[in-house]
């Protein structure tokens, strides 16, 4: 078992973000642990120090907007579906009750029934005209051609990509998307851009019909068809846009 020595008690402190409260409360139990562990267990150390906390921790972003999707997907049938680089629990959470493939611009190497993943440009599709019935892309078209997942610099390569989105879905078919919004559009290089909402639909996605308009507020609240009037008070919001294409 490791010891008490200088080295780990730095090392652990560091894992602390230099929370003394922390730090304290961790030798507390590791003391009580060491008194009740015998010789047949082997106890190394192993701090982690930043999860005490009477709340779980929630990325709302990250969190709402999968479940809002894969509702949706659930609400129309599809034989498969084609997602865009979107969160990949999103991705194999949906290959569970559905044919899923996952196009992203960095490899994934992730082997389960109904999931297959592709390397894709997706500024570039390789689909025809008209051809994919069930799309999502998730909090990815802010980020392309920023250069921060190794794709080229290219300003306007979220625009490209909107165009070949519109291209490849099919008449009637469906496409799920979710952004950040604001009151004011911006770009903060080189992590993504934020939208508003008439860059979304009246501008990126003008062709589609929008069918649901939801989102998660500034302060994490989930609000479902929600009311445009309320991103005049929004800075870093999450829009979920269900669309179809007539």
């Amino acid at each position: 078992m490791n010891k008490f020595n200088i080295k780990s008690l730095i090392r652990t402190f560091v894992y602390s973000k230099f929370n003394i409260s922390n730090l304290f409360r961790y030798y507390k139990e590791l003391y009580i642990i060491k008194k009740s562990c015998d010789s047949s267990i082997n106890l190394n150390l192993f701090p982690i120090l930043n999860d005490y906390s009477p709340n779980h921790e929630i990325d709302y972003h990250y969190t709402y907007h999968p479940a809002w999707a894969l509702r949706v997907l659930l609400s129309y049938k599809s034989s498969i579906h084609i997602d865009l680089a979107s969160k990949l629990d999103f991705a194999l959470s949906a290959s569970a009750f559905m044919k899923v493939e996952y196009h992203d611009y960095r490899n994934v190497n992730i082997k389960i029934n109904n999931f297959k993943s592709v390397f894709t440009d997706i500024s570039k599709l390789p689909f025809e005209d008209n051809a994919v019935h069930s799309l999502s892309c998730m909090h990815v078209l802010e980020h392309i051609g920023l250069g921060r997942y190794g794709d080229p610099i290219a300003l306007g390569a979220d625009e490209d990509t909107a165009r070949e989105i519109v291209r490849v879905i099919a008449k009637q078919g469906h496409f799920i998307f979710v952004t950040p919004l604001a009151n004011k559009s911006r770009l903060e290089f080189n992590a993504h851009r934020v939208y508003t909402y008439e860059n979304i639909v009246n501008k990126l996605f003008n062709e589609l019909q929008l069918l649901e308009f939801s989102l998660v507020t500034d302060n994490g609240e989930f609000i479902q068809h929600c009311d445009t009037k309320i991103l005049t008070s929004q800075s870093y919001a999450c829009g979920c846009f269900h669309f179809i294409k007539p």
